[in-house]
């Protein structure tokens, strides 16, 4: 993971437009920023997210990222809040002998208040890189907290259910 703010490793990431890093935060100064990292052991499709605030121009803010010079996600915020905006990044565009170029581009930028004289666009606190299949391993074990027990004395015709479809849980038949 990329952290940024004062206490982060995103400056050995940045490549240009961002601001200096702030408490728990960088800015990205302007409407374009970029980061670059090394993803060349990765044999699996990339998912990513970003955790951001939006600096609200005429309502709302708008966020690309490219990685490689190839579009993988976009985001629209209609309010002042923060979100994890996720995206998936195809094992293509990583390519072996090179490092990946992600590139973040705002809508636009705006000067949040009169003594600040930079043009801010999105706050950013983390990008968490995760391969894709570990990324489903771990969601799918950190999220089945389902009880199959209860379930069978819950609803016990399921047990014929289970009985004809040798291959399913009862946590399958739930879904």
């Amino acid at each position: 993971s990329i952290r940024f703010g004062q206490r982060g490793n995103a400056l050995d990431f940045q490549v240009y437009g961002w601001s200096k890093p702030e408490s728990e935060w960088t800015w990205i100064e302007g409407t374009r920023a970029c980061l670059s990292f090394d993803l060349n052991d990765s044999t699996d499709d990339i998912w990513v997210c970003i955790n951001v605030h939006p600096m609200l121009v005429d309502g709302y803010q708008r966020l690309s990222v490219t990685v490689n010079d190839v579009m993988v996600g976009t985001h629209r915020f209609l309010d002042d809040r923060w979100t994890n905006v996720c995206m998936l990044i195809p094992n293509n565009l990583i390519c072996d002998k090179m490092a990946t170029k992600m590139i973040f581009q705002a809508h636009s930028a705006t000067k949040p208040n009169d003594t600040d004289v930079r043009r801010l666009s999105l706050q950013v606190t983390d990008v968490c890189i995760y391969q894709w299949s570990q990324l489903q391993t771990e969601v799918m074990s950190k999220t089945r907290k389902f009880d199959d027990e209860f379930y069978i004395q819950k609803y016990p015709d399921v047990i014929d259910y289970l009985s004809e479809n040798n291959q399913y849980t009862p946590y399958d038949h739930y879904l």
